[in-house]
Order: C-alpha cells, then sequence, then structure tokens
C-alpha cells in the first residue's frame, strides 16, 4: 500500500503543462510531486513539455474537484483525456481570477497559478 498517495490531507496540485510542438496542446491534471509528473509525462512525449501553471491545495480531494472544475470548463477544447487544444493565457487568468479565493465547507483556497513568462 502507498501510504503517500492514500493520504488525504497531502499537499496536492493541479498542473497545466503544454506540448511545445505546433499543435500546441495543453493537458490539465493532479499530482503530488509536478516535476516527477512532468517527467514520466516527457517519456512518452517526443517534444518538449513545458509547465505553464500550478495551484496549490491542501488535499487531494479539492485538487481533484479543481481539476474537473477547469476540464470543465474548457471541454469544448478537448482533444483526448486529459489534453485540450490551446489555451491561450488570457483564458487562464480569466479562470485564476475566479479561483483566488474558493470556499470548500473546511477550508479557504488561496490559489497561486505560476504562469510561464514566455506566454
Amino acid at each position: 500500500m502507498n501510504l503517500v498517495y492514500n493520504n488525504p490531507s497531502r499537499t496536492t496540485y493541479v498542473y497545466i503543462v503544454q506540448c511545445m510542438d505546433k499543435r500546441g496542446w495543453i493537458k490539465v491534471g493532479v499530482a503530488v510531486d509536478v516535476d516527477n509528473r512532468l517527467s514520466t509525462l516527457q517519456i512518452g512525449c517526443p517534444y518538449e513539455l513545458k509547465l505553464i501553471a500550478k495551484i496549490k491545495f491542501p488535499g487531494r480531494s479539492l485538487a481533484y474537484a479543481m481539476e474537473s472544475k477547469i476540464h470543465r470548463r474548457f471541454k469544448g477544447r478537448n482533444v483526448r483525456g486529459e489534453w485540450f487544444t490551446h489555451i491561450s493565457m488570457s483564458a487562464l487568468n480569466k479562470m485564476e481570477e475566479t479561483l483566488i479565493f474558493e470556499r470548500d465547507d473546511q477550508a479557504e483556497i488561496a490559489i497561486a497559478i505560476e504562469a510561464n513568462s514566455r506566454m
């Protein structure tokens, strides 16, 4: 049993990764260790993958809820699974404004998106 994975209160991130090919597809996912997840994804991708944002949560359930919210928000741009056609930084910034202070029954979450300055 993996106790780290099963710890629902462990800090968890929603990450946004962009494939740096001509299509510029975006992946939105959840991970405890974003750097490790990016490395794992990179192994299976012939193009450079770049972390463009990550959102920190105090637990897995909140991270998965936000991931679902982002997936629903951009469902019209879904290519397959967690991959989407290009999502502009302005669209992400508009979404960030609505996510800054989300209230859960048990916690107030401050969300910080670390956006890439080259986008």
